[in-house]
């Protein structure tokens, strides 16, 4: 009866599969039918440029009965091209069974990009020729054909090989758009009721950086959540609440947003934003899942560091609360059932900006990064690395006025941290009205417990965070807002580097991972395989349910505890 159920229901995902497949394969072969239509002119002008046009030798032609080379002599200016519309097919089961595939089997295994390169050249160039064959034997025509030196079984050259190495590589950006288009896919491919599948209950779902933040009076949201972003959350707890083969959800901070006030209005305490969002369609969902999952922890983050566990208390259910604890308890557990090591955090502790107080060299223990959100909170498109580059470039150009007992790198950090500060201020002042700019003397409102402080006693302090980050004992200080900007600090849980031991691992594929990192923060989900460390495993970033300057869709991490393996991937809507 079990297994019965099972295959029912997979056999019941199978046309929401076809849906996804079938519109990725679309806009695939669309968008490379236009492509070669552009490619005559590119070719053209390439073989225009000097050195450049070394890369453009190949010969690539088509059936002489067809008539349809004079295309070679039209003029650049005319941007004529041509593509036959078994393109459309070619280019669709190139990217969608070929190129999408082997980029998540490479992203998995943690290749360095020479390597992906090139190996999406040659399935470029295996599923060119084979596919160049087919349409021989269907059509009697060849749709295309290579001569000259390089050719290779008539339908590919090795002269066109620097060619599919680059565009190899764009199509991993290509698939990772693709795979943000999560709004597109609520209608295009149907969100049906979902009922999982019954199976062991051995998954952990992990979901950070919601982000929901204050209201205004009317009820409009102030922040990064809003819109649409209700939606997803409501979805995603929805599906982890429904999912029987879910055991645990750990939420790994900044689900709540206590900084992204402005700083003329005070900050409203986490309970206080629980009670404007009580009628949000995502309680009951959240609700569901304390009271269906084993357990559900609560790992704060930097936004959230002051939540207490009576702030979660308002989504209490069948006698069980939202667990407030720590990354030390947390991990503290124990091994996983397969004997895996777990560490799990928000990752704000490897970002200088957002870390906690370590050193005293702050305003009342708060880490910068919470005055520069207050800053900048009504500023949208805000870049921090934009301030740090350009307060970064001051300090290299600037002459060092020396005080009494103060080192170099003290005066060093102290003009960066006040460069810095001046920066995120212009371009906040920037997106605000004339008369309501901000200067030294302007009152950052504190929330409940700690006084009111202005610009200028920011700037004042956090003066050893530039050493710091030279130092590098951890990551960037921008880490927040990059893709990989936890990378560095996620694996120091791996040990030491050791090239030997990548080379070794890499064409092995054990069940059972020594290590699993999860973290949040970044805003952008990834899960990577980690081989060149003391310890193999995976690094996984949850992503994000809010608005981003990424474009990154609502995605969520599923850890799998099975009995004998362990396995990791990131989920969305």
């Amino acid at each position: 009866m079990h297994t019965r159920e099972f295959r029912y229901e997979h056999v019941k995902r199978a046309p929401k599969r076809a849906r996804q497949g079938l519109f990725r394969f679309s806009l695939y072969g669309a968008l490379l039918v236009a492509g070669e239509v552009a490619f005559y002119t590119i070719t053209k002008v390439g073989r225009s440029i000097p050195y450049v046009r070394a890369l453009f030798q190949y010969r690539w032609e088509v059936d002489s009965r067809l008539e349809l080379y004079r295309i070679w002599d039209a003029p650049i200016h005319t941007f004529f091209g041509q593509a036959s519309l078994y393109m459309f097919l070619v280019y669709g089961s190139i990217c969608l069974f070929g190129l999408e595939p082997a980029h998540r089997a490479l992203r998995r295994k943690d290749v360095p990009i020479l390597l992906r390169g090139i190996v999406y050249m040659f399935v470029i160039l295996a599923m060119e020729c084979a596919l160049g064959w087919v349409l021989r034997f269907a059509t009697g025509y060849d749709i295309w054909i290579y001569r000259g030196p390089g050719t290779i079984f008539t339908y590919t050259s090795w002269a066109i090989a620097p060619m599919w190495f680059i565009c190899g590589l764009i199509s991993e950006t290509v698939a990772r758009v693709f795979d943000s288009l999560d709004a597109a896919k609520l209608s295009l491919y149907g969100l049906e009721g979902f009922r999982a599948p019954d199976g062991p209950r051995d998954r952990i779902a992990f979901l950070s950086d919601v982000h929901v933040g204050p209201r205004n009076e009317d009820g409009s949201p102030v922040g990064w959540f809003y819109g649409v972003h209700e939606i997803h959350l409501t979805v995603i707890l929805q599906k982890i609440a429904m999912d029987r083969r879910i055991k645990e959800l750990v939420i790994l901070g900044d689900f709540f947003d206590t900084w992204l006030y402005p700083p003329e209005r005070r900050p409203e305490s986490v309970g206080e934003i629980v009670a404007r969002w009580a009628d949000s369609p995502f309680v009951e969902p959240l609700r569901a899942c304390v009271r269906r999952c084993d357990a559900v922890w609560y790992l704060p983050g930097n936004h959230d560091m002051q939540i207490n566990e009576s702030d979660l208390d308002a989504f209490s259910s069948g006698g069980k609360r939202i667990k407030l604890t720590t990354p030390e308890a947390f991990n503290g557990r124990g091994l996983l059932a397969c004997g895996t090591a777990l560490h799990a955090e928000h990752g704000n502790a490897g970002d200088f900006f957002n870390a906690p107080d370590e050193d005293g060299d702050s305003v009342q223990g708060l880490p910068v990064g919470y005055y520069i959100a207050r800053i900048s909170a009504s500023t949208e498109g805000f870049r921090v690395q934009d301030a740090f580059a350009a307060a970064y470039a001051r300090v290299l150009s600037s002459k060092l006025r020396e005080k009494a007992g103060e080192t170099a790198d003290h005066r060093a950090g102290r003009l960066f941290i006040r460069f810095f500060v001046d920066a995120v201020v212009a371009i906040a002042n920037s997106k605000r009205a004339d008369d309501d700019g901000i200067g030294n003397g302007t009152v950052i409102r504190m929330p409940e417990g700690y006084r009111d402080v202005t610009v200028a006693e920011v700037k004042t302090r956090y003066s050893s965070l530039l050493s710091a980050w030279l130092a590098g004992n951890k990551t960037y200080l921008f880490a927040s807002v990059g893709r990989n900007g936890l990378r560095r600090y996620a694996r120091s849980f791996f040990g030491e580097r050791d090239w030997k031991l990548w080379f070794k691992r890499l064409f092995q594929n054990p069940a059972r991972p020594d290590l699993v990192v999860v973290m949040g923060h970044t805003h952008d989900s990834l899960v990577e395989r980690v081989l060149d460390r003391e310890r193999q495993g995976i690094y996984a970033n949850s992503g994000c349910v809010c608005a981003n300057t990424k474009g990154s869709g609502p995605t969520w991490v599923e850890v799998r505890d099975g009995a004998r393996s362990c396995s990791v991937r990131v989920r969305g809507v």
